[in-house]
């Protein structure tokens, strides 16, 4: 702990401040990707391989809508934050159905452990998820409730 991060700041993982800037697109923006050959949908994005559907190789980036629905709920209580993790539990973690279909399991931000009712509309939002091992904040998606 240092006057500058007074938090304590985990070194149980190897994190990589490069993947971490690489890999912001997806976090940032939810990028996915599309088979042109069959149409189906898959995030996160599946980079160099064959689609699992049709077996074509021709799978162009996507971007799915930042809204849908709560499909289902659950608070995340287990007693202590996960590694990397300052807030502490219960989390209210949820699987949104997208406005394309396309389901994703994330958090609920401002809930502090409330469940969520099925078909409660909800948006995506960016908010800080973690500290790296060097320091630096990861920020990424989460859900909100949508007005």
């Amino acid at each position: 702990m240092s006057n500058e991060f007074p938090e304590m700041i985990p070194r149980t993982e190897c994190h990589s401040t490069r993947r971490t800037y690489r890999t912001k697109d997806s976090r940032y923006h939810m990028k996915g990707s599309y088979c042109t050959d069959c149409g189906e949908k898959y995030f996160p994005p599946r980079q160099g391989l064959r689609c699992p559907n049709c077996g074509g190789r021709d799978l162009q980036d996507y971007y799915p809508p930042k809204r849908g629905e709560v499909l289902t709920s659950w608070k995340d209580d287990v007693g202590y934050p996960a590694t990397g993790y300052t807030d502490f539990p219960p989390r209210t973690i949820v699987v949104v159905k997208l406005d394309d279909g396309l389901h994703i399991i994330s958090e609920v931000v401002e809930m502090e452990g409330e469940l969520v009712e099925k078909g409660t509309p909800v948006k995506m939002v960016i908010r800080k998820h973690k500290r790296e091992d060097t320091g630096n904040w990861v920020y990424g998606y989460k859900f909100a409730l949508a007005e």
